[in-house]
């Protein structure tokens, strides 16, 4: 596989972590278009029907997952799609990795976002005010970012990256 197909996915999930890092939204056409592309590149990149209905298999259960934690409050709508999608990329065998990581870049995400509203409100109240106003506080948490970030990182070691 050249390399500037190896790049595609990792593009899309940059754009994915850029457009919730700016507006917390994922637009739907740039998950939608992440899960499209990969069909041309699986082709190219030597798939048989059985290993896409495989990363079908993959997809479908990640959605599945993604829409239980979003219908929880624990993911928006727009993250739920955008795990589907990578789970498209990264197949049976290698979403447990992707998952994994993700969540992993997702708790280091939260508490950069923790810190940073603990010293937001420190600096603006006195310090007598600021654990009851932290308390109020619920920031909202652009995963985007975070399923970007597991996806960038479990890629290279996915079965695209090793040679299938």
């Amino acid at each position: 596989m050249t390399q500037s197909l190896a790049l595609i996915f990792p593009m899309m999930m940059i754009a994915a972590a850029v457009t919730d890092a700016r507006a917390y939204r994922i637009p739907n056409w740039l998950s939608g278009l992440t899960a499209v592309l990969f069909f041309p590149v699986a082709l190219i990149a030597g798939f048989t029907a059985y290993d896409i209905l495989l990363h079908l298999g993959a997809a479908l259960a990640l959605l599945v997952m993604g829409f239980a934690l979003f219908q929880f409050g624990i993911l928006g709508g727009g993250d739920a799609k955008l795990i589907a999608a990578a789970g498209l990329w990264f197949g049976l065998s290698d979403s447990a990795y992707f998952i994994q990581v993700a969540a992993f870049c997702g708790g280091a995400l939260a508490l950069a976002m923790l810190i940073w509203t603990l010293f937001k409100y420190t600096v603006q109240l006195d310090l007598g005010d600021a654990i009851p106003a932290i308390r109020k506080v619920s920031p909202k948490l652009p995963y985007g970012i975070a399923l970007a970030a597991g996806a960038i990182i479990a890629y290279p070691q996915s079965s695209w990256m090793t040679g299938i």
